[in-house]
């Protein structure tokens, strides 16, 4: 199989005109283009439901291009051509049980990946350039490549992944780590009605800066709540069955008879409203920033049992073991393995390197345990700077 046929064969699909924009993630410039200009706009608009603004005056630093093309002649020729491309990697690639093959080919320049479960797409990466092929339009996935590309760099480049949140209290960074059900979510959103700038929820990537100060970054994801926080947030629970979502919700969630009294045994279900952070934006009225000067981390831990409200510092050898628990480098619970980026180093390699990073962190920034039981809805008080 010629490598410059493979090229000419994608590229001659993607005829012009190209319609397309590019969108900014940190230090990294995505370019992202369809031979469509009505489903440039929708992917458009689907990024910018997720893309926090950009400050920073050195964006271009990595620069990618994601093209969409749908066309079923060229899905279909690409696998009759399946069998000719030797041997595939099987890449478990997320939590459901949804698995890739792989072909690198030519020395790795060419990576073509096909998913099992379906022959509806598939993706040809060549250098700085992303195909994605599809029969029909599945323009989430786009996002999902610029997320992998983000996130695994990142990691190459010597940032650590936590399963956390984070927001942002006039500059100063806050990362909320701990395990399900801890309250999260609950206390980023109370914060966010106390003032703070929004950052991230369920992932934070953490950098440590050439003059060794430590920085909370952002991955594009939308936040996911429970019905017990939803019930005691009346800015989502008066609208939440007739706001337009972006994204589809659960009928338990939409049609679940709020009131703020109501559910304390909700708190950990499994069902949860989606939403973008576009909307968090606009319903919670805060900005939304990429990044901030890492100054705290808060350990959440709701208790409907307690009473009030405390701030208890917590100590580094305790406070590692924690974060160790919900350390996503090298092994994420949602995104298994690397795939359409490449790391650098092994797994044990990263794991030895992000027990090291956590060490550091906790003696290098204050944390905290934030215990606070359901009366404190009516007095949030958090005081760390």
């Amino acid at each position: 199989m010629d490598k410059q046929y493979m090229i000419e064969l994608i590229e001659s699909h993607a005829s012009n005109p190209i319609y397309g924009f590019n969108c900014d993630v940190l230090d990294y410039t995505f370019t992202i283009e369809d031979c469509n200009a009505e489903n440039a706009k929708k992917i458009e608009k689907l990024f910018y439901d997720y893309i926090h603004p950009s400050l920073r005056t050195n964006i271009g630093k990595f620069h990618y291009y994601i093209k969409n093309i749908e066309s079923i002649p060229l899905v279909e020729k690409f696998y009759e051509l399946k069998s000719s491309l030797g041997d595939n990697t099987r890449i478990q690639t997320f939590k459901d049980d949804t698995y890739h093959e792989a072909y690198f080919l030519f020395d790795r320049d060419i990576n073509i990946f096909f998913p099992e479960e379906c022959n509806d797409y598939f993706i040809l990466s060549h250098k700085d350039r992303y195909y994605f092929v599809c029969k029909k339009n599945m323009n989430t996935y786009l996002l999902r490549i610029l997320r992998e590309i983000y996130f695994r760099n990142s990691e190459n480049l010597g940032s650590v992944a936590y399963h956390g949140g984070g927001f942002d209290i006039n500059e100063n960074g806050v990362m909320v780590c701990g395990g399900k059900a801890k309250g999260k979510t609950t206390l980023i959103l109370e914060q966010l009605k106390k003032g703070s700038n929004y950052l991230a929820n369920d992932r934070v990537i953490i950098s440590c800066e050439p003059n060794g100060k430590y920085m909370i970054n952002y991955l594009p994801l939308s936040m996911r709540i429970g019905i017990g926080t939803i019930n005691r947030t009346p800015c989502l629970s008066e609208i939440i069955d007739s706001y337009q979502w972006s994204r589809p919700q659960e009928n338990k969630v939409l049609n679940y008879s709020y009131g703020y009294d109501q559910c304390v045994d909700e708190f950990g279900n499994a069902a949860k409203l989606e939403i973008t952070p576009k909307e968090i934006k606009s319903i919670f009225n805060v900005s939304l920033i990429e990044a901030a000067p890492l100054n705290a981390i808060v350990f959440p831990d709701i208790d409907p049992n307690f009473e009030g409200m405390e701030t208890l510092p917590c100590e580094p050898v305790k406070a590692a073991k924690i974060i160790l628990e919900q350390c996503m480098t090298p092994v994420d619970e949602n995104w298994i393995t690397p795939w359409l980026f490449q790391r650098n180093k092994t797994n044990e390699e990263l794991r030895i390197y992000a027990e090291e990073f956590t060490k550091n962190l906790v003696h290098d920034v204050k944390v905290y345990t934030i215990h606070f039981g359901l009366d404190a809805y009516h007095n949030w008080d958090m005081k760390l700077f």
